[in-house]
C-alpha cells in the first residue's frame, strides 16, 4: 500500500492488513469500540451496550479482574443462548464484544471481524436481503476511524516535549475522558502556541470534516499513549 492509497482507501480490511505488526492491542480494541459506538442505536436497550462500556474500562486498565471475569462468563452465556435460538446473525456481535473483554491478544483479524459484524448487524443482519452495498458504505466509514487512530503510518510523528504544556495536556485529557473532541481546533492553537509547527498534527486537529474517537493519534501523542 502506498501513502496515497492509505489516505484514499475505503476498505477497513485492506487498511488493517497493512497495519499487521505496526500497531498495539489497545489501538485495535479502541478501533473496534469506535465501530460499535458508530451504531450505538443498535446496542442501546440491549445487553451488549453495557459490555462495550466495560470493554472501554478494561482497555484503560480500570476494570478489576473479578468484574471482568464475571462479565465474560455472563456474556458467554448470552452468546450460547443466542446460538440455541438459532439467531446466528445476531450472535456475531456477541463474539466481537466477547473478544473485547478477553485477556486474549487482540489482533487485526479481530478488528476486521468486529468491523464487518457490527456493520452487518446494524443493517438488520438479514442474510437473505441484499444489504451488501449499504454494508460496504458503513464499513467505509470505519476507515475514518483507522486514519484518526493510526494517523499516517508513512509519516510517524514524535512529540517534542516542549509541546506538552499544561494547557495542551489538559485539553487532550478532557477530550479523551469525555469522548467529546469538539475542542480539537483549540488543541491545535495550544500546540502551535507551544511551538508545534508540524502540519500533519495541526491539520488533523483543524480538519472540520474529520472524525475523532478515543485513540485519536494526536491526542494519544500528547498523552503518551501507545
Amino acid at each position: 500500500m502506498t501513502e496515497a492509497e492509505w489516505l484514499a482507501c475505503d476498505d477497513p480490511t485492506t487498511m488493517l492488513e497493512f497495519l499487521r505488526g505496526k500497531t498495539s492491542d489497545r489501538k485495535l480494541r479502541l478501533f473496534a469500540v469506535a465501530c460499535c459506538r458508530l451504531n450505538w442505536d443498535s446496542f442501546e436497550g440491549g445487553p451488549l451496550a453495557g459490555f462495550v462500556e466495560l470493554a472501554e474500562e478494561f482497555i484503560e486498565g480500570r476494570l478489576d479482574e473479578a468484574r471482568r471475569a464475571k462479565a465474560e462468563l455472563y456474556l458467554l452465556d448470552l452468546y450460547e443462548k443466542e446460538l440455541d435460538n438459532e439467531k446466528e446473525y445476531i450472535s456475531a456481535p456477541f463474539t466481537a464484544v466477547l473478544k473485547l473483554i478477553s485477556h486474549d491478544r487482540y489482533v487485526r483479524g479481530d478488528a476486521i471481524n468486529c468491523s464487518g459484524n457490527v456493520a452487518h448487524w446494524a443493517l438488520g443482519g438479514d442474510i437473505y436481503t441484499n444489504y451488501g452495498p449499504f454494508e460496504k458504505e458503513l464499513e467505509a466509514e470505519h476507515t475514518f476511524f483507522l486514519r484518526d487512530i493510526f494517523g499516517n503510518p508513512f509519516r510517524p510523528v514524535i512529540a517534542d516535549p516542549s509541546w506538552l504544556t499544561s494547557t495542551v495536556v489538559a485539553l487532550a485529557s478532557q477530550m479523551y475522558g469525555s469522548r467529546d473532541f469538539s475542542a480539537m481546533p483549540i488543541l491545535a492553537d495550544a500546540l502551535q502556541d507551544a511551538g508545534c509547527e508540524n502540519t500533519d498534527v495541526l491539520d488533523h486537529c483543524r480538519d472540520t470534516k474529520g472524525v475523532h474517537v478515543r485513540g485519536c493519534w494526536v491526542v494519544d501523542l500528547v498523552l503518551g499513549k501507545a
